[in-house]
């Protein structure tokens, strides 16, 4: 398993956990970190006290660091997250190591969320962050420490005197996040609720468990309604989505478009009503009914018979 290891608290405290807990460790894990080159030396310094925590716990140290050559903007928070991710993808594919694990704690679940309810979200978007996800065929990003607030881990550290690194670039407002993190959560908790944290948190939960549920449902309907191995296009039987709930349907076609690559930025709520409409109409048509979709998608509807391609 790989560590991600910035040098901050959250992060520090996955290290000394894991490190604690797993049985010959030294041969097991190990911590990579990643120099977003923003801060000058204090950048270098972060990477430096990274490098002699691992020495201390008797673990491989792996750094990288962003390169012009990369050709994103180190100070955008998605190009930065990109390149971090595949930095430590790339480390454990080397390895050959099953697992990285990053300190994603539950109050990034809980910025996470509240920042998508602000921008306009799904049920799969209020879940938040997931507690695994493929980074790669032979890669899984875990997140072990999902359930543990901040606070609780900075108090760990305390408890054990083992030091972290502040970066203070977690204070500033111009990025999307922080404003969230230093001034929209606290004021929820000051002027609203105090527990607007952890009701966020069991939303999340709640949202999660009903995502999984309709996921399944979504897969066993996969199996029934899907006539022929994908291929250029997707063939499905009509009989077999005509009583399925409307929400079942969409995330049927969700999975279509995943599935083949296609593009869902310009897809919109009324877009999946039309095609699961097409997909129900309770009389065969005479002659084929044509859907134009964005991306150049076409779903046709032949007699008992939808299909969707790509044109």
């Amino acid at each position: 398993m790989v560590l991600a290891v910035s040098g901050g608290g959250d992060s520090v405290a996955l290290a000394r956990l894991m490190a604690a807990q797993v049985s010959g460790a030294e041969d097991k894990l190990h911590i990579a970190h990643f120099d977003h080159a923003r801060r000058g030396a204090a950048s270098r310094e972060d990477a430096a006290f990274v490098r002699e925590l691992a020495e201390s716990l008797s673990l491989p140290f792996h750094g990288g660091r962003w390169r012009k050559s990369h050709g994103e903007d180190p100070g955008c928070e998605a190009s930065a997250r990109e390149a971090r991710y595949r930095f430590l993808r790339e480390t454990a594919e080397n390895l050959g190591a099953r697992y990285v694990a990053t300190a994603h704690t539950a109050d990034d679940q809980v910025e996470t969320i509240l920042h998508r309810v602000v921008r306009g979200t799904g049920l799969t978007g209020l879940a938040g962050i997931p507690r695994a996800r493929q980074l790669s065929p032979a890669v899984t990003l875990l997140r072990p420490l999902l359930e543990f607030r901040r606070e609780e881990l900075q108090a760990y550290l305390r408890e054990i005197s083992q030091p972290f690194r502040e970066d203070p670039s977690n204070a500033e407002l111009e990025f999307t996040r922080n404003r969230v993190r230093n001034v929209l959560i606290p004021w929820l908790e000051r002027e609203i609720h105090p527990s607007a944290a952890e009701s966020l948190i069991r939303l999340g939960n709640q949202a999660r468990e009903t995502v999984e549920l309709l996921h399944e449902l979504r897969d066993e309907l996969w199996a029934r309604s899907l006539l022929e191995p994908l291929g250029q296009s997707a063939s499905f039987c009509c009989a077999a989505l005509a009583r399925e709930p409307a929400l079942v349907l969409r995330e049927l076609f969700i999975r279509l478009w995943e599935e083949q690559g296609w593009p869902r930025g310009s897809m919109t709520a009324e877009h999946w009503h039309s095609l699961a409409a097409l997909a129900q109409c309770p009389t065969e048509p005479a002659a084929p009914h044509k859907l134009q979709l964005p991306g150049g998608i076409l779903a046709t509807r032949e007699a008992r018979t939808l299909t969707i391609e790509r044109k």
